[in-house]
């Protein structure tokens, strides 16, 4: 699996959960809950997609 195709599964997978759930909530009317989580989302999403730099094993410690 190329780096990139690797790098956007890591941000899909937690940002479509919790955008999921978001919508669930935000069905329920838990509008407060709802932007929460989505929000978690976000932040996960980020956090997983930028783990993948430690990945790449051809760059050195500079980059």
């Amino acid at each position: 699996m190329s780096p990139l195709r690797r790098t956007l599964a890591l941000i899909m997978i937690p940002l479509v959960i919790m955008a999921m759930l978001g919508v669930l909530l935000l069905a329920q009317g838990d509008t407060a809950n709802a932007r929460g989580s989505f929000a978690l989302g976000v932040i996960a999403a980020a956090v997983c997609g930028a783990s993948s730099v430690y990945q790449v094993k051809a760059w050195n410690l500079k980059k």
